[in-house]
């Protein structure tokens, strides 16, 4: 009997042993489901402290009832308490998603204190689609051109105001694109549309269309972390005109005659733009490239069957391709957090002889001076050269 009651103790506290020295693991992301590196995982009201790996994952010694709190530089911190499970994977939301946002003049204010609508999007999302009035088009080859409010002026230009970290760009008008066709997508944090009156009266007149504010990535606390993106884009018309192949130019079914050298030759209606001349029935005829003996001796005065072109629309536009590659390098030094990036973007559009190549250098900062003092910088430099004749 007292051998059971020995071995019942010694299980006893061999189980409460085992259940004080619980190990419990987990990942930390953001919300959009990156880990978090560098974020401090502590058991509250112990000195037990942990940190995350470049992949967000933690491992840290904790009590059944203890609470583990998540922290990092810009974002809220998230308690989790410890039951029986020995997996704990937290979501840490940003400082600003809940109770401010990024509004004019790049003034961060509470959510509910401010006199104007607004559309968010997290990173480089297309706006097309997604925010209530604005409109876009592009070429094709970075160029894209927006307007938020209808358009304001007959003459003048209707595009909304490009606002980058808190800086007004200049409108370039005419055939330009606006200052966001030279930002690196992969470097943009957010995107804030305003429209309510409220909020484009602050920037001005500049600021009668809408304004489109960008805020771009920076650094955070943590450990060295370095990304890398690479992408391929693919593009043909969806959509091609349907074109007639039995009349060719001219606006009647009649030729124009001309007799050179004594002999007489049907002539096309080249200065006409209407697709319904002559019928393609293999009449013989003097094509445009036929009235050249300097240079064109071989086809001079040499007539042609008249017959439907065999190279048409669908075979005049190519494949466009678009590859995209960054690179960036995040750091915290003493208190100062610092994001360095590079990319490159080259172009081949769907009309041939149209490409375009960009690339793009960033860098910023970010250090608290004090409790009440923050300092903030950073220089994007963007390089574009385009050929679309």
């Amino acid at each position: 009997m007292n051998l059971k009651k020995l071995f019942l103790l010694c299980s006893l506290v061999f189980t409460t042993m085992a259940f004080a020295q619980q190990t419990v693991t987990g990942s930390v992301k953001d919300s959009k489901g990156k880990p978090v590196a560098g974020a401090a995982v502590i058991v509250v009201g112990t000195s037990r402290a942990a940190t995350t790996n470049s992949d967000g994952g933690y491992s840290i010694e904790a009590v059944a009832e203890e609470n583990l709190q998540f922290s990092a530089q810009g974002y809220q911190n998230v308690q989790r308490k410890v039951g029986l499970e020995t997996t704990i994977d937290v979501v840490l939301p940003l400082n600003s998603e809940d109770a401010k946002k990024v509004g004019a003049l790049g003034v961060e204010r509470d959510a509910n204190a401010t006199g104007y609508s607004e559309t968010t999007l997290e990173g480089g999302d297309d706006l097309k689609g997604k925010t209530a009035g604005l409109t876009a088009a592009g070429s094709g080859m970075g160029q894209t051109k927006m307007t938020l409010r209808g358009t304001g002026s007959v003459t003048g230009s209707s595009q909304p105001l490009i606002v980058i970290d808190g800086v007004p760009m200049a409108d370039m008008g005419g055939s330009y694109a606006n200052a966001s066709s030279e930002i690196n997508q992969d470097d943009i944090e957010s995107v804030t549309v305003l429209t309510g009156g409220a909020a484009t009266a602050l920037y001005g007149s500049r600021g009668g269309n809408g304004v489109i504010l960008y805020t771009t990535k920076s650094g955070k606390g943590g450990k060295t972390s370095i990304d890398f993106n690479s992408y391929v884009t693919f593009e043909r018309p969806d959509i091609a005109p349907k074109l007639q192949n039995e009349y060719g130019g001219g606006f009647a079914p009649r030729w124009t005659t001309a007799t050179i050298n004594g002999r007489n030759y049907n002539i096309a209606r080249y200065a006409e733009d209407e697709s319904f001349g002559p019928k393609y029935d293999g009449t013989m005829y003097l094509p445009w490239y036929a009235f050249d003996e300097k240079y064109l001796s071989e086809h001079y005065l040499k007539p042609i069957p008249w017959t439907a072109p065999k190279n048409d629309v669908n075979t005049f536009f190519q494949t466009g391709i678009t590859t995209n590659n960054s690179v960036s390098v995040t750091r915290a030094v003493s208190g100062t957090n610092l994001r360095f990036s590079l990319g490159n973007s080259q172009t081949t559009g769907i009309v041939p002889t149209t490409e375009m190549d960009k690339s793009n250098l960033a860098f910023s900062f970010t250090s608290d001076l004090s409790s009440k003092l923050k300092a903030e910088g950073g220089l994007n430099y963007s390089i574009t050269t385009r050929f679309n004749p």
